[in-house]
């Protein structure tokens, strides 16, 4: 199914877009404070249709402490404390382990929870008049513009989302805020 155009303007989208906006910021500065105890490190998010959540530490340059994971593409170049150290560690295993512990124990305590580190985008998507299983699959683009919200999506949307033309959306896109 290709996608639909639409602008949408009444207050509850409007409302919903600034708490998202509001809570992505507060966790921004959560996973900021968090990374400000790891020298070298900075916060790293991960977003989808369900929200944004703290993913982790990415250390400039990585980490090469054998107490940390290895940073891997994959991962987003990722380091988390490890939960034991390396097969094939040299040096004195007796105090490594005593370092791990504390490191891992230090983190632990501090380390955005998965309530405290997650924004959850259900509000969003329920002002919008849809879900995220109907997004799943559809998909979708979203900006703001002012008092206006943009979006492109070939889900259903609430009955006051007005349907636009796809060089509307993209003429809007260009001075997106």
């Amino acid at each position: 199914m290709s996608a639909r155009y639409y602008q949408l303007d009444y207050p509850e989208a409007i409302a919903a877009w600034d708490a998202y906006e509001r809570d992505c910021h507060a966790l921004e500065a959560i996973g900021k404070a968090f990374a400000e105890q790891y020298p070298g490190a900075k916060p790293i998010f991960a977003s989808s249709i369900h929200g944004l959540r703290f993913h982790g530490l990415r250390f400039t340059p990585a980490n090469a402490s054998p107490l940390w994971t290895i940073a891997a593409e994959r991962d987003g170049l990722v380091q988390r404390p490890r939960s034991a150290l390396p097969k094939g560690f040299k040096g004195d295993r007796a105090q490594a382990n005593r370092e791990l512990s504390a490191l891992n124990k230090a983190w632990h305590a501090t380390v955005p929870s998965v309530e405290s580190g997650r924004v959850r985008s259900d509000k969003l998507w329920s002002a919008f008049g849809t879900d995220w299983g109907a997004l799943l699959f559809s998909g979708i683009q979203r900006f703001r513009r002012g008092d206006v919200i943009y979006v492109a999506t070939s889900a259903k949307l609430d009955p006051r989302a007005v349907e636009i033309t796809g060089s509307e959306f993209d003429a809007a896109k260009g001075g997106a805020v």
